[in-house]
C-alpha cells in the first residue's frame, strides 16, 4: 500500500488493485448514465476539461477521468456551465483526515465546506458499482465551472430542471 494525502485525508491505497479493476470495469449502463449532465461529464473528462486538481489526482493513481463511479450535477448555466459533484473508487483506506468528533461510517453525511475541493468518504454501502475491491475509499471531487463538452447544446427539458423561464 502506498500513502497519498487528498485533501488533507492520508489514504493507504492499494495501487495495483485500483489500475486493474479501473481496467477491467466495463461502462456502466444505467438509467441516469443517459442523462445529459452525465453524458456530459463524461464527454468533459475524455476530452480532460476537468480542473488540473483533479487530473493531478487521477493521473496519479492511474485512472481515466471519464470511469467516475459517481456523477451528479448540482446546477447548471443556461449555456450549460455546470456545477458537478463526482467520485472515484479506490482500492485503501482512510488512515486519518476526518472531522473530529464524527463518526467515519456518517462522514458521508456531512456537508461540504464552502470552497471544498474534494474530500474521502467510505460509503458503508456501496452500490455503484458491482464488484468493488474491498477495502475500499471513495475520493470525491466539487468542480465549481465545468464547461459544456458534448457537441450538441442542453436541451430545454434539462436546463428546465434548474431555471424557471426556459424557452
Amino acid at each position: 500500500m502506498l500513502k497519498y494525502d487528498f485533501f488533507g485525508f492520508e489514504v493507504a491505497v492499494d495501487l495495483e488493485t485500483t489500475q486493474s479493476w479501473y481496467a477491467a470495469a466495463k461502462p456502466q449502463r444505467r438509467l441516469y448514465d443517459k442523462s445529459e449532465e452525465v453524458r456530459n461529464f463524461r464527454a468533459a473528462a475524455r476530452k480532460r476539461l476537468l480542473p488540473d486538481y483533479v487530473l493531478e489526482h487521477l493521473d496519479a493513481l492511474g485512472i481515466p477521468p471519464q470511469k467516475a463511479t459517481f456523477i451528479t450535477c448540482t446546477y447548471m448555466d443556461k449555456d450549460g456551465t455546470g456545477c458537478y459533484q463526482f467520485s472515484y473508487r479506490i482500492a485503501g483506506n482512510i488512515l486519518s483526515g476526518y472531522l473530529p468528533g464524527v463518526d467515519p461510517d456518517d462522514y458521508i453525511r456531512v456537508v461540504p465546506r464552502r470552497g471544498d475541493k474534494g474530500r474521502c468518504i467510505h460509503e458503508i454501502n456501496p452500490t455503484i458499482p458491482p464488484k468493488v475491491p474491498k477495502p475500499h475509499v471513495d475520493l470525491e471531487f466539487y468542480v465549481k465551472q465545468l464547461p459544456w463538452a458534448l457537441d450538441e447544446p442542453p436541451t430545454k427539458e434539462f436546463l428546465s430542471k434548474f431555471h424557471r423561464d426556459v424557452e
